[in-house]
């Protein structure tokens, strides 16, 4: 594991969430704005990650903490950027799911009031990455 000298990194543990009715429900309100957010998903026995991102505009940003060049990794946050924890790319936050390069893989979700919906068929399928 790669040791960083810098203290600047901000990197939280993932919060473990539950499916019900065959999604996973967040709450936007609970999330620290401008701050990358952390889930895990247990798919049967899989540890599935996942990122959110609520932005000083009101956008929320999700996506899984793993992306398709470095794998499931993950990310860390520096200033407005997320950083990728294998190979220190930085990741813009508005583009967080966009997928492409070191970009983390985008995650289906959709956002319903205050609440981010996330199913749970998108987070099984994406045990392969996780495993």
């Amino acid at each position: 594991s790669t040791v960083f000298a810098s203290t600047n990194f901000y990197d939280p543990q993932p919060v473990p969430v539950a499916a019900q009715e065959n999604a996973v429900s967040i709450s936007i309100s609970t999330l620290e704005e401008g701050k990358l957010n952390k889930f895990t998903y247990d798919s049967q026995g899989v540890a599935v990650n996942f990122i959110v991102a609520r932005l000083k505009d009101g956008s929320i940003q999700v996506a899984l903490d793993a992306c398709q060049i470095c794998g499931a990794k993950g990310y860390m946050q520096e200033g407005e950027m997320a950083i990728c924890k294998n190979c220190n790319a930085p990741i813009d936050m508005t583009t967080l799911g966009f997928g492409g390069g070191c970009n983390p893989l985008p995650l289906e979700h959709t956002v319903q009031g205050d609440t981010l919906i996330v199913p749970a068929r998108a987070l099984a399928e994406a045990t392969g990455t996780f495993r």
